[in-house]
């Protein structure tokens, strides 16, 4: 993740995802943005499963991938590349 300026704030937001994930489900918009205090932007897309787009500067990483929708709407958020794509389970949905 060498586009990432601080590997800690990264941490911390994975941290919370894994802690607080279960409160963000539901019906929305397709990208949601989340304030994580850390510098970096959170958003989240909800396709068939939430996708969170952690993104700095115009890299993103992406935690879970759903149907693959999110990729043809990074632009509409400033991400030019992807470095890492992070499955955190694997179901169909994915």
């Amino acid at each position: 993740m060498s586009g990432y300026r601080n590997p800690w704030a990264l941490v911390g937001v994975l941290c919370s995802l894994i802690l607080g994930g279960a409160a963000l489900g539901g019906a929305a918009p397709p990208f949601r943005s989340i304030s994580t205090g850390s510098g970096l932007d959170l958003h989240v897309w909800t396709d068939t499963c939430n996708t969170y787009v952690l993104r700095d500067g115009d890299a993103a990483l992406l935690i879970d991938l759903g149907d693959g929708s999110v990729l043809d709407h990074l632009a509409d958020i400033g991400v030019r590349r992807v470095e890492w794509v992070l499955f955190t389970h694997h179901h169909r949905e994915q």
